[in-house]
């Protein structure tokens, strides 16, 4: 599968550095970030979990992780993660709810984040389901195409196995899912000033659920 400018191929286990990276670009920009991780930005306690993360899941039967590719430079521009979740899917039991948080990690914000997420997923509960865990598309190369050809591919995929597709949308990323017909079904939210300084100039934050439309 290709775009004019881009290959789109299967990850490999050589690419998961950079998707590792990807993810700590990615997370660095979200204002919940510098709330997550004690000593933000802790490069290193962010690049260590999102590398352990990956790599569960490059060996997760149920999760395709794929990558686009600059046609001319080689370079890895963009990742996608797409997970296969439901009642049919032989998933790997949840973390204990006393589980301490990994390195690095403030404990109770990590609780929030946990329930928000939670919260939003219970529309799908009992449901097979596929769901769009996770892209990235490099800056320099978004505004082309990529990152719709990238959602594209899970849309056939969900089409073709005849199951919803589901995602979790940070609130800069809802615009984007909202254009390629993409419906909330529901949403979680967090008071970021609670969090921050005073007059820091933080305020609601929402995580939405997302279902893509028939």
């Amino acid at each position: 599968m290709s775009t004019p400018k881009h290959t789109i191929s299967p990850l490999l286990a050589t690419d998961l550095p950079t998707l590792a990276q990807f993810l700590y670009t990615s997370q660095l920009s979200q204002p919940t970030n510098q709330f997550l991780f004690t000593n933000w930005p802790n490069e290193a306690a962010q690049i260590a979990l999102y590398t352990t993360g990956m790599e569960m899941s490059f060996a997760d039967p149920l999760v395709e992780m794929y990558k686009a590719t600059d046609a001319t430079s080689g370079e890895l521009v963009a990742t996608l993660i797409l997970t296969r979740s439901g009642p049919q899917a032989a998933t790997a039991p949840s973390p204990p709810a006393g589980m301490a948080p990994p390195t690095g990690i403030n404990p109770a914000f990590y609780a929030v984040l946990r329930r928000m997420l939670a919260d939003v997923q219970k529309r799908m509960e009992g449901i097979d389901h596929f769901e769009l865990t996770s892209i990235f598309v490099k800056p320099s190369s978004r505004n082309g195409g990529l990152g719709s050809r990238l959602v594209q591919l899970c849309v056939d995929k969900a089409r073709v196995n005849r199951l919803p597709l589901f995602l979790s949308s940070v609130p800069s990323a809802l615009g984007f899912y909202q254009k390629l017909g993409f419906v909330e079904t529901g949403h979680a939210e967090v008071d970021l000033s609670s969090w921050g300084p005073k007059y820091g100039g933080f305020g609601v934050y929402r995580l939405c659920g997302m279902l893509k439309a028939d």
